[in-house]
């Protein structure tokens, strides 16, 4: 996960920026969410996406620049399930 990104008016100038994660975020691999992204609860970055803006709860997202792909409407399941038990983490560096 990326959370730095270059001033483009200074280009030595690095700009840093959180990255929150609500509850049941799957981030398939090499996708990259840039600086100040939220992704919403129950949503799915697919591998190798680029996410340069926010993502809506119960959405799958895949691309370069990501966008949605599918929008879930039964999430029941994934109530409370968390495959690497990290819902709600936000990431700051």
């Amino acid at each position: 996960m990326v959370t730095t990104n270059h001033d483009f008016q200074d280009r030595y100038t690095l700009k840093c920026q959180g990255i929150h994660l609500k509850k049941n975020v799957w981030i398939g691999a090499r996708a990259v969410i840039l600086p100040g992204v939220t992704v919403g609860e129950n949503a799915v970055i697919a591998g190798g996406a680029v996410v340069i803006n926010d993502v809506d709860s119960n959405t799958v997202v895949g691309g370069n620049p990501a966008r949605v792909l599918k929008v879930l409407s039964d999430t029941s399941s994934l109530d409370g399930y968390s495959p690497l038990g990290l819902e709600g983490m936000e990431i700051l560096w």
